[in-house]
């Protein structure tokens, strides 16, 4: 039954994933799904001005997760239409009628039609949308609303606009300022889809979509998306020429039975997850080919049970709802993601690096890096196998009770180091360290503590005053501990928080240390010092180094700016201490995303950056084994060469322009050393 005239064969692009893909492979429609199929290359996230800042291809090999963009990508008219011809010979389709009232019986349901007419069936499903009126009436008019609503509208239209050549068929989003977001995607030659998403809570938007004033709609969302950035204006006047234009509140449907006797729910009637889980038509498919199954099972029993129908219903639920609860979860909880979008700039840049750190790792290979005279890797590389005989040698590691820094001493104690100091800020965060070595197997009597606070020059003086008394040689020194996107803060000397610990702080250890590394390379020809800078160098504003600046709470530059700077003056600091220390292997390394402590302040700052943080980290991180491989390389492998910025492992050539920029190196070199010599004087 269809309350329209005819097949409604209107609506934008929807896509089936995981298991949807398999019921779609089973009931052999593959291949004439992808005949139809939106031929999506992936989607592109920009800026205000239309930069490209983080691009997602689809995953076309019909294995694995799929991204933004699935491989199973089609417009709802298209997939209507398929299931519609597939089944029209075995099913009555009548369209213009609805369903007015029922009444169950005790072997049937009774119907009366909007036409007047009447009929007795075995079972009704209401599949009729996430407005039900089949569920209105199975659960009672007494009963509470199921919709949840999120407080989010959607404007969904299509606009002519013929292909340029060239042109790919790609989604492009844009993340506005005051929770906005505007998003546009091609799947034909001469239109183009679009959708206006935001909050707005206005009683004006809720009549107007009650009532059907589309005209109304349109204005309201006119007005919210104004000057939002990017293609708003233009967006806006092609939504008020659409003729398809329709808005649809978000809404969770969360019932506590999807039947009653022989009256069943489908899909959004009975579990609409909303359109923020990309499930919705997954969920529906699945949903229909588990209830087709239970059916067919229960009643083709030739049993004369009344109880048949009701019993499949029940199999029926108790099967598929704990995946719908799966695909559920949460989406209550995040009405406040919502409303906790990032709205300011410098949350959106945040948001924004994390999108292109995301985009950049899941395929390296589509973005352009700077051009290098010298590229070479990734090198294939086993700390067990790989690494050399570190008999005899002394190793001193920054922050080496936790992440990285512990990892890398766990591997390197493998190959018998005569002593491996590790550098934390408490005792008791050292002695946890050994345990967790020890519990690993690890034979920990070369491990020995050293007191450091990078955050105190006064700290790190006592340090390298220490480990001169404790050890008469250091071969390897390994600058390991950082923090990074911290809220405003100074040091203990006054310098900005991630500069002076990130940067400073280990400059001003590793002066300190180099008489003792440089006495070292009279018994060792491979003395090295690495230091941990990060891909984030290349987020770095143009112009960094504005060294007035360095001793405030710089205030005026995003958390994200500081860390960026702190850690492109460890690739400049690397390179200039390589030129004036040419028997010292001086290298520098990006060790990838990895699930460290360090994104903890962006996995509390808020619900919204705390979900994005660890849905990103779960797609794009590595553990700590494997983000330490880089270092480990770094610093023992004979292939390693001074003065070098490495991505993991032994990568070259993926360092931004700046980072490759030798008026600021030495201009950051100069500033440090001036530094140096106060705080020694």
């Amino acid at each position: 039954m269809e309350r329209h005239p005819d097949l409604r064969s209107t609506g934008l692009q929807i896509d089936i994933r995981g298991h949807g893909i398999e019921v779609l492979k089973r009931m052999g429609l593959e291949a004439a799904f992808r005949s139809m199929s939106v031929k999506e290359q992936g989607l592109e996230f920009v800026n205000s001005s239309g930069k490209v800042i983080a691009y997602f291809p689809a995953n076309t090999t019909g294995t694995g997760l799929q991204s933004f963009t699935t491989d199973y990508e089609i417009m709802r008219g298209d997939l209507i239409r398929l299931l519609y011809d597939r089944t029209k010979d075995r099913v009555r389709y009548v369209f213009g009628t609805t369903v007015d009232s029922f009444e169950q019986l005790d072997d049937c349901v009774e119907v009366l039609f909007s036409n007047s007419d009447k009929g007795r069936y075995d079972l009704i499903i209401g599949a009729d949308g996430q407005w039900s009126r089949t569920r209105k009436q199975m659960i009672g008019p007494e009963a509470k609303d199921p919709v949840n609503f999120l407080g989010v509208y959607v404007g969904y239209f299509t606009f002519p606009r013929p292909i340029k050549k060239g042109e790919a068929y790609n989604g492009t989003g844009y993340i506005a300022p005051g929770k906005r977001l505007l998003f546009t995607r091609r799947h034909s030659t001469n239109r183009v889809q679009a959708y206006l998403v935001g909050l707005n809570d206005s009683e004006r938007l809720m009549a107007a979509r009650k009532d059907g004033g589309v005209e109304d709609e349109k204005a309201i969302f006119s007005e919210l998306f104004r000057s939002a950035g990017w293609r708003s204006e233009e967006l806006i006047e092609e939504m008020q020429n659409s003729p398809d234009f329709y808005c649809e509140h978000m809404g969770v449907v969360r019932l506590d039975t999807w039947f009653n006797g022989r009256v069943g729910l489908l899909g959004d009637a009975a579990y609409c997850p909303t359109a923020t889980t990309g499930m919705g038509t997954t969920s529906s498919l699945v949903g229909a080919y588990v209830l087709a199954g239970e059916i067919q099972r229960h009643c083709s029993r030739y049993d004369s049970s009344k109880e048949i129908v009701p019993e499949a219903l029940h199999a029926y639920e108790e099967r598929f709802r704990p995946f719908m609860k799966t695909v559920q979860d949460g989406i209550e909880k995040d009405k406040t993601y919502w409303h906790k979008m990032p709205s300011g700039p410098i949350l959106l840049m945040v948001l924004n690096m994390f999108l292109s750190i995301a985009s950049f790792f899941s395929h390296p290979a589509t973005f352009i890096t700077s051009p290098s005279t010298h590229k070479m890797g990734p090198v294939k590389f086993s700390p067990d196998t790989d690494i050399p005989s570190q008999n005899g040698k002394v190793i001193l590691i920054t922050g080496g009770n936790s992440g990285l820094g512990l990892e890398t001493a766990r591997q390197l104690l493998k190959h018998e180091p005569s002593r491996i100091f590790l550098a934390c800020r408490s005792k008791a965060k050292f002695d946890q360290a050994v345990n967790d070595l020890r519990q690993g197997g690890a034979n920990t009597d070369a491990i020995s503590f050293l007191a450091l606070d990078l955050a105190s020059l006064a700290s790190i003086k006592s340090a390298a005053a220490e480990f001169q008394t404790s050890s008469t040689r250091l071969d390897i020194l390994i600058n390991n501990a950082g923090i990074m996107m911290t809220p405003e803060g100074r040091t203990e000397e006054g310098y900005e928080i991630q500069i002076g610990t990130n940067h400073m702080g280990h400059a001003f250890l590793t002066h300190l240390l180099l008489p003792i590394l440089e006495e070292t390379t009279k018994i060792n020809s491979d003395v090295r010092i690495v230091f941990l800078s990060s891909m984030g160098e290349s987020m770095s504003p143009k112009n960094p180094y504005q060294f007035d600046q360095f001793n405030t709470t710089m205030p005026s530059y995003s958390s994200t700016s500081r860390y960026a700077i702190s850690k492109l003056a460890n690739v400049h600091y690397t390179a200039a201490l390589a030129e004036r220390y040419p028997n010292i292997k001086v290298i520098s390394v990006h060790p990838g995303v990895v699930q460290t402590n360090l994104a903890a302040p962006l996995i509390n700052h808020s619900l919204i950056l705390g979900t994005l943080t660890r849905l990103a980290l779960s797609f794009i991180a590595v553990d700590a084994s494997k983000g330490a491989l880089n270092q480990l390389w770094a610093a023992t492998d004979p292939k390693a060469e001074s003065g070098v910025f490495y991505h993991p492992v032994g990568v070259t050539g993926k360092g931004s322009k700046l980072s490759q920029d030798k008026d600021a190196r030495e201009k950051l070199w100069e500033w440090t050393q001036q530094e140096i010599k106060q705080h020694l004087d």
